[in-house]
């Protein structure tokens, strides 16, 4: 009798479980957002609410690679911060290179500036990028005025026209690669979305020198620059009368600044396989904890239906349940890399993959479930400090 309010149970259970781990998995169903970018007229400025992208160059990528063929680039960005943030790096401004798939930008972590450039060349704790950094240079609420310009003799910050910093051995272009596509309120992915207003920007393919820098700012601050000649301009963008989806360059034809309607990043980051995360200790075990504990009773539940039907002996069906349990989490990620406030992460899917052989291993006879305890504790063991 108990068997059998068990075989009429378990299915109810499965698909109540199932239901839940799909919404988890799927929130918030935003597969074809809008783009989080808005100009209102007479305001004279483009606003990111934290979930929208603007693309420079997306059909000049020959013209923008030829351009920054001499690695040598000076940004100048007139903004205001709305927001702190709280967790990862917003993009405000990323320079890529999608052939060797690096890029550098410029973002805010909470009130400061970073400058982050991806590199093959070793790092601190491996973790594959080179940064410098201005602090309190983006508090919410204040304009400012950034300039930063690079070129083989190093990287230079000024703030509102005057010189913040100086970095003699940073030069913002990797070692490999260049660039030829510019991206503005996010990163490439799509991931890192910056919540601020843009009052202006310009881009050169050379560094500028300190007295064109201030000239260049007195011309922005006082309504002249578009009509002031700089050498080597590429782009300029004043966003006075401008209507979206598209803001004209002022400073040539072509390179115009186009905001899509719906939210749709330049390259999907899919399965991603890295340990930044890792970064963040208690976060990490949060996550690694959430991912393995959610699919145990997928495991569970799993072994019971199969259990017992068919030719199949426990450990066929152990390793059965644990394939369907990578199946259904390879699925979700990859779903998740189409929503724009989801990250699809390879680490998850391992962590999945565990969680559910150890849901399945619950069911097993006690002397196979204590090896395969003991298989999992020595091999946390033997890599403690892996996250």
């Amino acid at each position: 009798m108990m068997a059998l309010h068990r075989e009429m149970l378990v299915p109810y259970v499965f698909g109540l479980y199932m239901a839940i781990i799909l919404v988890a998995g799927l929130w918030p169903f935003d597969f074809l957002p809008g783009n989080g970018v808005t100009m209102q007229p007479g305001e004279n400025r483009l606003v990111f609410n934290g979930h929208g992208v603007a693309v420079i160059g997306n059909h000049d990528l020959d013209r923008l690679r030829q351009d920054f063929a001499v690695k040598a680039v000076t940004a100048e960005l007139w903004i205001k911060p709305t927001v702190e943030p709280t967790n990862g790096v917003p993009a405000i401004l990323a320079f890529h290179d999608r052939q060797a798939g690096k890029s550098f930008f410029l973002g805010q972590w909470k009130t400061h500036l970073i400058v982050r450039t991806r590199t093959n060349l070793p790092t601190k704790n491996n973790r594959g990028y080179r940064e410098i950094g201005l602090r309190d240079a983006l508090v919410p609420g204040n304009e400012r005025f950034l300039t930063l310009a690079s070129d083989a003799n190093g990287t230079v910050i000024y703030l509102d026209g005057q010189l913040a910093q100086s970095h003699g051995q940073y030069q913002l272009f990797s070692e490999t690669g260049g660039v030829d596509e510019l991206v503005v309120g996010n990163s490439p992915s799509g991931k890192q979305g910056w919540s601020g207003e843009f009052w202006g920007l310009a881009v050169y393919n050379r560094a500028l020198q300190p007295d064109e820098v201030i000239e260049s700012y007195l011309g922005w601050m006082d309504g002249s620059r578009e009509r002031l000649w700089i050498e080597n301009t590429l782009a300029l963008y004043s966003f006075r009368g401008g209507s979206l989806p598209a803001v004209r360059n002022l400073a040539s034809a072509g390179l115009d600044l186009v905001v899509p309607l719906v939210f749709v990043p330049l390259h999907r980051t899919i399965l991603a396989c890295s340990w930044d995360f890792a970064q963040h200790r208690w976060s990490t075990v949060q996550d690694v904890a959430i991912n393995v504990v959610g699919f145990m009773p997928f495991g569970l539940l799993a072994f019971l239906l199969l259990s017992g039907r068919g030719h199949l002996s426990r450990g066929r069906t152990f390793v059965l349940v644990t394939i369907l349990g990578l199946t259904l989490s390879v699925a979700i990620e990859w779903a998740q890399a189409y929503l724009p406030s989801r990250d699809s992460s390879l680490i998850d899917v391992v962590c999945n993959g565990v969680g559910t052989a150890l849901g399945a291993a619950m069911v097993l006879p006690p002397r196979v479930r204590r090896v395969f305890v003991e298989l999992v504790k020595w091999q946390e063991e033997a890599s403690p400090k892996q996250f």
